[in-house]
């Protein structure tokens, strides 16, 4: 949903309440489109438990527990194909 006015939260809930919900049948895989990729990062050794999004920084966790910080990158012009997450060392 977005909406240069959003309603309160309280108003939304409540709208969704009234409403029965809409269920749309599968569609099948050829009909879907299939996004690609446009980073591939290996982050843990171990499975990722958890992703966090700050506004200023990517917190990831693993299995072992072990947690991560990563620096967004900075916006980059329209036209350019570079993309890249650095890990802050806390």
């Amino acid at each position: 949903m977005s909406s240069q006015n959003t309603p309160p939260l309280s108003s939304i809930l409540a709208t969704m309440q009234e409403r029965k919900p809409t269920v749309h049948p599968v569609q099948s895989k050829t009909e879907v489109a299939f996004l690609q990729p446009t980073m591939v990062k290996t982050i843990h050794g171990d499975p990722c438990v958890g992703v966090y999004f700050r506004e200023d920084v990517m917190v990831t966790t693993d299995k072992r527990g072990r947690v991560s910080t990563w620096q967004r990158p900075t916006p980059t012009p329209p036209n350019s194909n570079s993309s890249s997450l650095s890990e802050v060392k806390t």
